[in-house]
């Protein structure tokens, strides 16, 4: 299997140095960085902080208990990002970033890319395939990071790491089961093998029941990670994950469970593995190598009992089955040149492989079937650097410039310029950062043999995003504004025709600002808050962006009783969004607001019983037409550290 090659290779690497690593005990020990900074490759993880952006710990994670990771971890992360997952965590669903596509933001799996260029979203990535159990930590880097990634990260970043940083010599078992026929269990362990070597695993298994009419999930999700030195300066970490998945719904654009003529339900199935392995050797005091090589492949099959005709499209879709293999890796090599507290350099190059494979078959009448076939590869060189200067005491500059060329397009070129000026007088500080992104047209834009367009260009953006922040020390209050926006040239976008096809077509506009604050009340109370408004704007044209809601936002609440009774409550709030359905055509869907409370008590010394109400004031709304959101869930947990 799949998953059985990815675990072998991982230990291969690990296993024969355990040896030679309890003989370097006397060796300094250096704090490990975390591994793979998502915002910048500059010596020092604090230089990330430059570049605005926010960040979930495995703590918070555990104070609200997330059922899935869109819910319970970028849902409660921020309000500039809305979620849209049709009612279970499954492969539709959706993170639309500032606005952008849900194609526009890079999703990194301990710096694994598993965005998927063969799905018929353009490039998103499945959510469905990460167990929120196992998350570190997930990190959200807004604006365009196509000067560090390339590629996909047009909009933005979300990276995750599935590596414990701290081991604690700890195994855990957990146990959950809710209302709506929810069940799921799941084994971990984390432990320091050597004075400088750790290692962690993890195993869950998932079924969601039926929280939605229709909608079903099931997954088996496994992961596990290790670092480690050779000798005494070299450092190494290795991580790995699989995933199997099993999903049910009404299809998308049918209408959902409200309008779906036809009541036969998607039935579709994934199993995706990858591996990553980063090598750091400082040379001296100045140069520091790093080395990353990940592996990521997916399957993917549906069969779809289409849609019936209706209002938007006379035509509706036939039944259909799908098929889809995708495969990624890539290599990279990068120096780290710290040159003091007022200069730093990073400089290196990729290369990165992607194939693509696609069968399906159009069911139009009994007998009656039309095939459709395609196979991509893409090959990519890339080059990049980073320089970041400190001219006075109180401002940062940072520049950023990566090359891509990949195989069957033009090279593009990618710049960022950001800058940070620290006011300590005023506790605040200002930053602000101008950058040019791009992304690839996807396999499935450009094979599919239905809508499929072989000429379509790439997409590119401009992204401005300001910022300010004010820490109030007396208050334990920290108060930021961050504005952005975001012009998009040669968005692809479908056309009628005839023939009905995927095309450049749009540009669009966003611009929006977010309001964020954090209290402190004391070291057990935590209060955060945020709002979000965008203004989304298509040129040259009467249509309308859907999904977009004009305002969004949250507020949470964490508690720790002096870890006997810890508590997590988030309020979340989502104003009124266009979308569009076969059966309805398009339509304005209400605003609604959700609430979610855990309740986490130490029963006793290693187990800990945890309570979760989603949806606790049993709220009623759609995802999409036709698709409703949760209704009140009990979950009930308990855990065991042993």
């Amino acid at each position: 299997m799949p998953q059985t090659f990815t675990f072998g290779f991982i230990f291969f690497l690990s296993i024969p140095f355990w040896g030679n690593l309890a003989g370097k005990g006397e060796a300094e020990v250096e704090s490990l960085d975390p591994f793979y900074i998502s915002g910048t490759r500059l010596p020092g993880s604090e230089t990330d902080l430059l570049v605005s952006g926010e960040s979930l710990s495995r703590q918070k994670l555990e104070m609200t208990n997330p059922s899935s990771l869109l819910h319970g971890g970028v849902r409660i992360l921020t309000s500039s990002m809305f979620v849209s997952d049709s009612g279970v965590p499954a492969a539709s669903s959706e993170v639309y970033l500032q606005g952008g596509e849900p194609n526009f933001t890079m999703v990194l799996l301990d710096g694994i890319r598993i965005n998927d260029p063969t799905n018929t979203r353009g490039g998103g990535a499945n959510f469905a395939l990460i167990d929120p159990w196992a998350v570190q930590r997930l990190t959200i880097r807004s604006g365009s990071q196509s000067s560090i990634h390339g590629s996909e990260g047009l909009n933005g970043v979300i990276a995750l790491s599935l590596v414990d940083e701290e081991p604690v010599n700890k195994g855990e078992v957990r146990f959950e089961l809710g209302t709506k026929e929810y069940i799921k269990a799941g084994v971990f362990g984390s432990y320091e093998l050597a004075e400088d070597a750790q290692f962690n695993a993890g195993l869950t298994y998932l079924d969601s029941g039926e929280p939605v009419p229709g909608g079903t999930f099931e997954a088996w999700r496994g992961n596990l990670g290790s670092a480690f030195r050779l000798g005494e300066l070299t450092r190494v970490r290795v991580s790995g994950f699989f995933a199997n998945t099993r999903r049910t719904n009404f299809p998308d654009d049918s209408g959902g469970f409200h309008f779906a003529e036809i009541r036969d339900l998607d039935q579709g199935e994934s199993e995706a593995q990858g591996v990553s392995v980063l090598v750091s050797h400082p040379l001296n005091d100045v140069h520091q190598l790093e080395f990353l090589a990940t592996g990521f492949s997916l399957e993917d099959s549906l069969q779809s009992p289409g849609v019936a005709p209706g209002l938007r499209d006379p035509f509706g879709i036939p039944a259909n089955d799908t098929f889809n293999d995708f495969s990624r890796w890539s290599v990279q090599l990068f120096d780290r040149v710290d040159l003091g507290d007022r200069w730093q350099v990073a400089l290196g190059g990729s290369f990165s492989k992607e194939k693509g494979k696609s069968d399906s078959v159009l069911k139009l009448a009994p007998g009656f079937e039309i095939p459709g076939e395609y196979v991509l590869e893409r090959d990519m060189w890339s080059g990049f650097g980073e320089l970041q200067l400190q001219p006075i005491e109180d401002v940062t500059l940072r520049g950023e410039l990566r090359w891509d060329n990949p195989e069957g397009d033009t090279a593009t070129w990618s710049p960022k310029l950001s800058g940070r000026w620290d006011l300590e007088s005023m506790d605040s500080s200002l930053t602000a950062t101008l950058g040019r992104g791009y992304k690839l047209p996807s396999f499935f834009a450009l094979g599919n043999p239905v809508v499929g367009n072989p000429d379509l260009r790439k997409e590119e953006a401009d992204s401005l995003l300001v910022g300010w922040e004010s820490y109030l020390s007396n208050l334990q209050l920290t108060l930021g504004l961050q504005g952005f926006g975001y012009r998009y040239r040669d968005l692809v976008d479908f056309s009628s025709g005839p023939p009905p096809q995927l095309k450049n077509l749009s540009e669009v506009e966003v611009t929006g600002a977010t309001l964020y604050s954090r209290v402190f009340f004391n070291s057990y109370v935590q209060v955060e808050a945020s709002v979000t408004f965008q203004d989304v704007e298509v040129k040259d044209s009467h249509e309308t962006l859907l999904l977009r809601p004009d305002w969004s936002g949250m507020f949470g609440i964490y508690v720790d009783f002096r870890d006997e009774l810890d508590m997590g409550w988030v309020f979340q709030y989502v104003g009124e969004r266009q979308d569009s359905s076969i059966p309805t055509g398009d339509r304005s869907l209400d605003a609604y607001h959700r609430s979610d409370l855990t309740l986490a008590y130490e029963a006793w010394s290693g187990t800990t019983l945890r309570l979760t109400l989603d949806n606790l004031f049993n709220n009623s709304w759609e995802e999409k037409i036709g698709f409703p959101g949760i209704t009140r869930r009990l979950r009930v947990m308990a855990s065991h550290e042993f």
